[in-house]
């Protein structure tokens, strides 16, 4: 079980005492009944600003807590943030550099499709050469 509960069982604890007290003192006072209800207003006084001061020191706790909150959702949420625009920054060069191989690539393979289609007419022209050689020139049917 958790030790930090915000303070509730304690606020209960004190207030269940404070009640079994004022009971256990009306129950054994050997004060006269006007007596007595001065020390109850008096006692009942003291638990109000008792009660009073320490709800304010759980507000003040609860707002602290809640302003920690806050910068530490901040301060993930900037790490956050650069890290998405890291990301994005690496995505970019990668793409870029992706798309310059590409064309690099691509300017390549026309260059050699333009070299090996210059040795294939170079290779026809040869064999068609060498057929009429062979041939003497002649047309076939």
């Amino acid at each position: 079980m958790s030790r930090d509960n915000g303070g509730g069982d304690f606020f209960k604890g004190f207030l269940v005492g404070g009640a079994i007290g004022a009971i256990i003192a009306l129950l054994y006072a050997p004060k006269s009944g006007k007596e007595t209800r001065e020390d109850l207003r008096r006692g009942a006084g003291e638990l109000y600003d008792d009660v009073s001061d320490k709800a304010r020191e759980f507000r003040d706790k609860a707002e602290e807590v809640m302003a920690d909150a806050r910068r530490q959702a901040d301060a993930l949420r900037a790490q956050a943030e650069a890290k998405i625009a890291e990301a994005r920054a690496k995505a970019e060069q990668i793409i870029s550099e992706g798309k310059t191989k590409l064309r690099d690539a691509v300017d390549e393979g026309k260059k050699i499709v333009q070299d090996e289609k210059g040795r294939i007419k170079g290779a026809i022209d040869a064999g068609v050469k060498a057929y009429r050689e062979e041939t003497g020139g002649k047309k076939s049917a």
